[in-house]
């Protein structure tokens, strides 16, 4: 059972790489150099929830996302995600047991995460993990290629990053 539940994590894991890998596939073939960023995403108090159904099963489970606090955290100016994951009825009994919680804190003039927190429950176990990403304060590294976005994102980072970007219909596509 732990296996397959670790299997399962590891599925789910590889498709939100494949699906934030294609969100940003399209911005690198942009020539401008540096991609324009909006604040607007970043309001506190902003509570997106999303109900998730699976093949035959309406209801497999619900998504949360959060802007919970402006402030200074862990020494800088950061804004404060928080998102929720969770699978629920035959779904999370048969399939997928997830119930994980992430914080991450991210600059408010970039949306460059610099911290990153995750809370994996599994059966009566719960395992948290952080990770400190190298993006100093004020320092970004000129990109290699034209139209390339710089850092480093993960889940929730990349998220607010994509509603950030000025997107209008039909703009990327080729």
């Amino acid at each position: 059972m732990t296996q397959r539940l670790r299997n399962a994590t590891v599925v789910f894991s590889y498709f939100v790489t494949l699906v934030l890998a294609a969100a940003f596939s399209p911005v690198a073939a942009q020539n401008s150099p540096e991609q324009p960023f909006s604040p607007a995403p970043y309001k506190v108090g902003e509570r997106l929830t999303y109900n998730v159904s699976f093949s035959s099963f309406v209801t497999a489970g619900h998504i949360e996302l959060l802007v919970a606090a402006r402030g200074n955290f862990f020494g800088r100016e950061a804004v404060q995600l928080k998102g929720h994951v969770e699978t629920t009825g035959t779904v999370h009994a048969a399939l997928f047991a997830i119930n994980n919680d992430y914080i991450t804190y991210v600059d408010p003039v970039s949306g460059l995460p610099f911290r990153g927190e995750q809370i994996v429950r599994v059966a009566s176990r719960t395992s948290e993990v952080s990770a400190d990403f190298n993006q100093a304060a004020g320092t970004v590294t000129p990109p290699k290629r034209t139209g390339e976005i710089l850092g480093t994102y993960d889940f929730l980072s990349a998220i607010y990053r994509v509603r950030a970007m000025p997107l209008s219909q039909g703009r990327f596509i080729s």
